[in-house]
């Protein structure tokens, strides 16, 4: 099973930690394609140099991983390796010499499949329940992420100020 991601990003704006809409589950075979389109207001915009993908995985080790490019398009296949049972962070880079441009933050929760048994760095099985508990913090601290991110917008475009004068 492949999850196959589409993002279309406008350099001309921020380039905003988005969450991953759809499953993903622990060692798909085929693990999971990004395609990134980049356009610069509203233009699309011919990609040069290399495709970068940096993934932080479940147990907080970061995965390098190279990609393709093609016209406005980006490419990165995420192997099943990089899919482990937590969160996952992910970010692409366009790498042209010593300039490296972010075009895409993501995130999302890699859920475990029916029935496989995974361990832990430490050697403990943790019982269902609480891998369970521990994924279901992951999902509310990424929606808490992102209220911080929605807040932090709208206080940024707040006009109104406030003077206090302490004399």
């Amino acid at each position: 099973m492949v999850n196959n991601l589409v993002f279309d990003q406008d350099m001309a704006k921020p380039v905003n930690m988005r969450n991953i809409s759809g499953s993903l589950y622990e060692n798909d075979d085929k693990g999971l394609r990004l395609r990134v389109r980049v356009f610069q207001n509203g233009a699309a915009i011919t990609l040069s140099g290399s495709i970068v993908a940096h993934v932080v995985r479940a147990n907080g080790t970061l995965a390098t991983v190279g990609g393709s490019r093609s016209g406005n398009e980006a490419y990165v296949n995420i192997p099943k390796s990089c899919l482990m049972p937590g969160l996952i962070q992910i970010s692409m880079k366009n790498v042209d010499g010593s300039v490296s441009t972010t075009i895409l933050a993501i995130t999302g929760v890699v859920k475990v499949v029916n029935g496989s048994a995974f361990i832990d760095s430490g050697g403990v099985i943790p019982s269902l329940a609480s891998y369970e508990a521990l994924v279901q913090r992951e999902e509310a601290a990424a929606a808490t992420i992102n209220g911080l991110s929605t807040s932090a917008t709208l206080i940024a475009g707040d006009r109104y100020r406030c003077n206090v004068n302490l004399a």
